[in-house]
């Protein structure tokens, strides 16, 4: 909880020169006025010698270069980024206490991810996976002993560094999965870790590329003849035939071209006319196949290059299009409309790529830090839209900024989940948490567990922190509902504390809201785990209300926003009371004579008597708070309102 921030008021981070951006970008249209006589020139000189010499198909190879050095670059470092972060968990990067709500953050704030999965020592596995939809969901079971994962698993045994596993369909991300697993450090010992893309987000990045009117269509192949990524598995579904298989054959699509290309790739079939250059690292060819939108035939180019991949099999990027007319058809027909028409061009081109370059990402690179300054993303809604992909960007700076902000914004996520909201907000309001003062009004709620310890002997320790992890959920919910806040959890118990650093007007009578929503949400989960034949939780609860020092409290390297004091003394030994007046209820509530005070008449409070506190001189009156009839007078009040 002591992380301090320095920020600046948000009035004058928004104040700005007046016309300073108009400023700014006249300036880059002088430059854009001298450069566009040379573009020009550049162009018609260009377009003479295309003429002169027809080169037509060098033009189109050209062409396809330019789509497909950018894709096989995005792609290289998805993949590249996907081995770099599995290795980041597996040397305790992030720590080995890696639980459910990081791992989600941490795939909410990667969109390029489909998948972070963790295999414990135990031998359970713990997976995260990005569905259809977007939507992120957690999953766990235990290590498969047969089939495909049991043999890579196999083979992954005393492995000292990654491996990628052999692609995949994943039934829940309804795609195919390329995941790559490391073993921790010699130091960790703490099991596996994995993570994955999928083919969908390759489909979309071809999809991204390829016109509507498929006049050029981009693809992923694994191995000569299987297609692995396509535009058309975004627009119209994998396949008509079974989904779950790895790759599709070419038949199985609509694509009329794509059949006619992998065979002559892989086989140079002798009924295919064609004609093939190859480089070392690419392959250009032209073939002769059926329209795209109609009878007849018409011949094709097409360019496959390998991608450097670190996987077990061959995946090559390829692209395919129309062979068009000649230049010099154009040139015969209106040479001056067509200098004209390529000045234009180029005048216009220049203005849009400037706007789409370098405007359009600065804009969204600006609402994206506004959007993390503003807790958009912080790990809570799990909303991180606001934040553009990396990999939308083509200029290579602007792609390393946006991904700076991704890891700031995930940085701020975890640091988020480690602090309460109401702190963070102090913090970023105030620029810091003053030192620790004391308080003469504050509310503090201890809870515990009736028989942990019994019932965790019964249970493994990934279930026991399973069970902790939604105890938690419920016993938060409910104080941060009623602006309490969490100070922290201490094994099977939870303090928190009313009345700073933001004031409550009544902290007594929050922390008493609070215990009787914890009281109703755990009547209502012990039902559903009675239902589910699992044994019901008994709660304790002492309340008191006091004095006490409140603020950062620790060393220089690292300090806690905590309370301390007398007070929080006695509401532990009020919390140690409720022992001896356990009822049948899921919760019981001892409170102080001091809370009782500050309660309204539809609190039911019966007196237990004057409780000697242990290591303290003063005695303290202890009431049992009924919050049966409490909620039951509260509901009554509701709808008589």
């Amino acid at each position: 909880m002591g992380i301090a921030l320095n920020t600046n008021s948000r009035d004058n981070q928004d104040e700005r020169p007046p016309g300073g951006s108009g400023l700014s970008i006249d300036a880059l249209g002088v430059v854009l006025i001298v450069l566009v006589p040379a573009a020009l020139i550049t162009s018609i000189a260009a377009a003479l010698l295309l003429v002169l010499f027809d080169e037509r198909d060098r033009v189109q190879q050209l062409e396809h270069d330019r789509v497909l050095k950018p894709l096989a670059r995005e792609i290289g470092v998805s993949f590249a980024d996907v081995e770099g972060l599995v290795a980041d968990l597996a040397d305790g990067a992030f720590g080995t206490d890696f639980v459910r709500a990081r791992m989600t953050n941490l795939l909410g704030t990667m969109p390029a991810l489909a998948t972070i999965a963790y295999e414990d020592p135990t031998g359970m596995i713990f997976r995260v996976v990005r569905g259809p939809d977007g939507a992120i969901s957690f999953h766990s079971r235990p290590v498969p002993m047969r089939g495909d994962f049991a043999a890579f698993r196999k083979a992954l045994e005393g492995a000292e560094r990654r491996a990628w596993r052999a692609p995949y369909y994943s039934r829940i991300s309804k795609s195919v999965l390329l995941e790559v697993w490391h073993p921790s450090s010699p130091q960790e010992d703490s099991g596996r870790w994995g993570v994955g893309v999928s083919s969908r987000h390759l489909s979309k990045k071809l999809a991204a590329v390829a016109p509507s009117d498929h006049s050029l269509t981009p693809f992923v192949l694994s191995g000569f003849n299987d297609v692995l990524a396509h535009p058309e598995f975004v627009r119209h579904g994998r396949s008509n035939r079974d989904v779950r298989q790895v790759a599709v054959q070419p038949n199985d699509l609509r694509d009329p071209v794509l059949p006619r290309v992998t065979a002559f790739y892989s086989n140079h079939d002798s009924d295919i006319r064609g004609s093939v250059a190859d480089a070392p690292d690419q392959v250009h060819g032209w073939i002769e196949a059926p329209y795209t939108d109609g009878d007849g035939r018409a011949s094709y180019l097409f360019t496959i290059r390998n991608l450097e991949t670190n996987l077990h099999d061959h995946l090559s990027l390829g692209i395919w299009s129309q062979k068009r007319a000649s230049l010099a058809l154009l040139w015969q027909a209106t040479p001056l409309h067509f200098v004209g028409g390529a000045a234009a061009v180029t005048v216009l081109f220049s203005f849009l790529s400037f706007r789409m370059l370098i405007v359009r990402p600065l804009d969204r690179l600006a609402d994206a830090a506004r959007a993390i300054d503003d807790n958009v993303g912080d790990g809570r809604t799990g909303a991180d839209d606001a934040l553009p992909d990396p990999a939308g960007f083509r200029l290579a700076p602007l792609r390393r900024l946006g991904l700076s902000l991704h890891r700031i914004g995930w940085a701020k996520s975890m640091a988020l989940a480690y602090m309460p909201k109401q702190l963070a907000d102090v913090l970023r309001r105030e620029g810091g948490v003053p030192t620790a003062v004391q308080k003469d009004d504050v509310a503090i709620m201890f809870t515990d567990i009736v028989g942990f310890t019994t019932l965790a002997e019964r249970l493994t320790g990934t279930k026991v922190a399973a069970l902790l992890n939604e105890h938690f959920e419920i016993l938060g919910q409910a104080v941060e509902e009623n602006g309490g806040i969490v100070d922290k959890f201490i094994g099977d118990a939870l303090m928190a504390f009313w009345g700073a650093p933001v004031a409550v007007e009544n902290p007594s009578l929050a922390a008493c809201r609070a215990a009787v929503r914890i009281a109703k949400v755990l009547e209502e989960d012990n039902r559903r785990r009675q239902h589910a034949g699992r044994s019901p939780i008994q709660v304790r609860i002492g309340i008191h209300e006091g004095a006490a020092t409140i603020g950062n409290i620790g060393s220089k390297s690292r300090v806690n926003y905590t309370i301390v004091g007398d007070s929080v003394n006695v509401c532990q030994r009020l919390e140690g009371l409720a022992r001896d007046v356990i009822g049948k209820g899921a919760v019981t509530v001892v409170i102080s004579d001091t809370v009782r005070k500050s309660l309204p008449p539809e609190y039911v409070c019966k007196e237990l008597g004057v409780a000697s506190i242990r290591g303290r001189a003063e005695t303290t009156k202890a009431f049992l708070l009924d919050v049966g009839r409490t909620a039951s007078n509260i509901a009554g009040e509701h709808e008589a309102a």
